[in-house]
């Protein structure tokens, strides 16, 4: 049994959390050659995408949320989208406070076996992009 990762990328409202997850999204594609298995683009611009990774000759499942900002659209990735035997789930988050920051936590606190990483949004991205593979 694995156990599965979360790394949150925490912030309100156009603080940059949706750029991070396609700059996390063109970084696993590029650099990393991931797979992408499945994905849904929402009309926003938001996205969901499950990869399938090879780091260290170890297959990694990793999926990403970019949205954090609806508790209806929270559902349906709960519903629709997310799967509990992944290894890392990357999602964006409200900050504590925000109704919508426990509606995103509920998704899979159940699965959750490690700590929470929370990814700064401050760090320059070569940093941040270090700092990442280091949590997978």
């Amino acid at each position: 049994i694995t156990s599965m990762k979360v790394i949150l990328i925490q912030g309100a409202e156009n603080t940059g959390k949706t750029t991070l997850c396609n700059n996390i999204d063109y970084y696993f594609k590029k650099q990393l050659k991931a797979r992408v298995v499945r994905k849904q683009i929402l009309s926003n611009g938001d996205f969901w995408k499950e990869y399938s990774i090879k780091i260290g000759g170890k297959k990694v499942r990793v999926i990403i949320n970019s949205f954090s900002d609806d508790t209806k659209v929270i559902k349906n990735f709960e519903n629709n989208f997310y799967k509990s035997n992944i290894d890392v789930l990357i999602t964006a988050i409200r900050p504590m406070g925000d109704k919508n920051h426990n509606a995103v936590k509920q998704i899979y606190q159940k699965d959750l076996t490690g700590k929470e990483e929370i990814i700064d949004l401050d760090n320059n991205l070569l940093g941040l992009l270090n700092q990442l593979q280091g949590m997978l």
